[in-house]
């Protein structure tokens, strides 16, 4: 196994950012190697997040990236699968997500790559576009009823 690391997105109200530290210093994370980004609104995915930058050019292959939650890799499920590939396909790190057990790729690994992790993100993936999908059907068939009834 290679570096520790651990990553921090903050967004205001939402987040106790010290916490998050405690919990990645128990994990065996030196300060030194913690990157946090402090967001201030929603879709703040790429350039909004310098420190994730900074920590994608220092991880190295074997190397274990340490998250509280999903979410710290963007905003909405397409981005999060982009960052998840880039994560463990591209830099091939593992990385462990605290609050879901089941996404920990030192676990799932197989002679087939992190299949545990893939298989539960793309599920996740899915779950968000079915919904996407959805609520456009949704709101297509409202707009026809209110044409129906002569609304503009």
């Amino acid at each position: 196994m290679g570096k520790a690391y651990g990553y921090i997105r903050v967004m205001p109200k939402r987040m106790d950012m010290e916490a998050q530290a405690v919990t990645l210093h128990e994990m065996g994370v030196m300060d030194r190697d913690i990157f946090i980004d402090f967001i201030d609104g929603v879709g703040n995915n790429g350039d909004a997040c310098p420190q994730y930058e900074r920590l994608l050019k220092k991880l190295r292959d074997k190397d274990l990236l340490y998250l509280q939650s999903l979410d710290m890799l963007g905003d909405g499920y397409a981005e999060i699968g982009r960052q998840w590939r880039r994560l463990t396909k591209e830099k091939k790190a593992d990385v462990v997500v605290l609050d879901m057990p089941a996404l920990d790729t030192r676990r799932g690994r197989t002679q087939f790559g992190t299949l545990v992790g893939d298989v539960v993100l793309s599920m996740l993936e899915y779950a968000s576009d079915a919904e996407w999908a959805m609520r456009k059907e949704k709101q297509r068939a409202g707009i026809e009823k209110a044409k129906n009834r002569g609304v503009q």
